[in-house]
């Protein structure tokens, strides 16, 4: 209990800074509980009902400069009752061009948030399944400023909370989903860019590839089951700077996005990494992870705990140990926040 109480106490700045909580007071309880509205549908029970197994994100996002994207996701999942009529999937001011549910064409409705499918067939408890939902447009940001989707010059990334959405979820804002903490699910990504715009996503790199009409391919594969809003993507001019380090029963893969004019102050910043997962591995357990990333954005408000890929802004990666607390903080959600949920 000794060691849990420091646990907290220590962590809490840097929970505030890490992500946003920059106002002062602006997310304290009695303001949220004030000022917050229930969500739309109250408690989300659709995850009793419905198994979301993987999904596959196939994203084009080659012309990020004009902020649009396209693209589907195929998810496989199961009923887990029988009489399963219809589907509620999380999507957020992108249009639906058409929806596809075991190979055949179905109808759907949006209500705001809300894209109902129209099953074309009654569908059993344990049956396999998969639907697949095209889609485009501009992925918006979070009304607080604070998550979502963003574009910036030669970058588009997404950060997997909303501060003001409630609960915080997000990853609404960039792929249909289950947009709660109860649904986790294993992903894997198709990501199309211009070929100086590399993508880096959860899991590992399975395929990095010339594509079609000058485009890039990347595929990212991440077996671990995690809810939506750790999920990620981020393309920019990046290098990879990798390292493999001691771990406690497995050595821990360390691959890290950055401008190649940053690999430097990269080495530095986190000369303290090896300790950092060691100290973590003998108070908490092994790194159960495939790898762990990070991934350098034009943010500047902290920083974001995606499941083995860590968005984090790049000015606190400037070659000293100044924000050091801060990428460590986003290490130990690995085991609480990401792991145990």
């Amino acid at each position: 209990m000794k060691h849990l109480l420091i646990l907290c106490f220590g962590f809490l700045p840097l929970a505030i800074f890490s992500q946003k909580m920059f106002q002062t007071g602006e997310w304290c309880a009695e303001n949220k509980q004030n000022n917050a509205v229930m969500p739309p549908n109250g408690i989300d029970g659709r995850s009793d009902s419905i198994d979301l197994q993987q999904a596959w994100i196939t994203l084009d996002l080659s012309a990020a400069a004009s902020q649009q994207i396209s693209g589907n996701c195929r998810w496989t999942f199961t009923p887990k009752l029988n009489n399963a009529d219809k589907l509620r999937f999380d999507l957020l001011g992108l249009t639906v061009d058409s929806v596809v549910l075991n190979d055949i064409p179905v109808g759907f409705n949006r209500f705001g948030e809300q894209l109902e499918i129209l099953l074309s067939t009654v569908l059993a408890a344990g049956s396999a399944n998969s639907v697949v939902i095209y889609y485009h447009g501009k992925p918006q940001k979070d009304a607080s400023g604070w998550g979502g989707f963003y574009f910036d010059a030669t970058y588009a990334f997404n950060l997997g909370v909303g501060f003001a959405a409630d609960p915080h979820v997000f990853g609404r804002a960039w792929f249909p989903c289950f947009d709660n903490f109860t649904e986790r699910s294993a992903y894997k990504f198709d990501i199309y860019t211009t070929p100086v715009q590399p993508a880096y996503c959860n899991g590992i790199m399975t395929t990095d590839e010339a594509a079609p009409n000058g485009k890039r391919h990347r595929s990212w594969q991440l077996d671990e089951e995690i809810p939506s809003y750790l999920a990620c993507v981020a393309i920019g001019p990046y290098t990879s700077f990798k390292r493999i380090y001691p771990g406690e029963t497995n050595p821990v893969s360390v691959e890290i996005a950055a401008l190649p004019t940053d690999t430097v102050k990269v080495r530095n910043s986190f000369l303290h990494l090896p300790g950092a997962i060691q100290a973590f591995e003998y108070w908490y357990g092994p790194f159960k992870w495939p790898k762990l990333g990070y991934t350098l954005v034009p943010f500047g408000s902290g920083a974001m705990e995606h499941a083995t890929n860590i968005s984090i802004m790049r000015s606190a990666i400037d070659g000293s140990l100044g924000f050091e607390t801060l990428w460590a903080h986003e290490l130990s959600h690995h085991w609480w926040g990401d792991l145990a949920t």
